[in-house]
């Protein structure tokens, strides 16, 4: 696998005119890979500090349910955690087409 940068474009979620650059993939599982990123903001300036995890759908029904439990608590404690400037924080979530096949989506988190 690459390290290299590149540019996520959000096809879904909220809010979808914001993208993000990864930097580099440093973790991963047998769910998912963990990258370093940057959000790229409307006025195109760079955001650091985000972590983003592509879950590996591919791999069957019980890694994409897996991200959809993410999805569901991260949304349910967001408010919880928003002055716990400390911890790690689910902030959004989007699909991105197969950069490996046209015909799937990736989940990202």
């Amino acid at each position: 696998k690459s390290d290299e940068s590149k540019a996520i474009s959000v096809i879904d979620g909220e809010p979808n005119s914001e993208h993000y650059k990864l930097d580099n993939l440093f973790a991963g599982g047998s769910h998912g890979e963990v990258w370093r990123a940057k959000r790229i903001l409307n006025n195109g300036s760079m955001e650091s500090g985000y972590i983003l995890k592509r879950m590996l759908i591919e791999r069957g029904e019980f890694v994409k349910f897996a991200g959809i439990r993410e999805i569901y608590f991260g949304e349910t404690m967001k408010s919880e955690l928003d002055d716990l400037s400390f911890f790690a924080r689910y902030v959004e979530h989007f699909y991105r087409r197969s950069s490996i096949s046209k015909e799937r989506d990736e989940l990202w988190l």
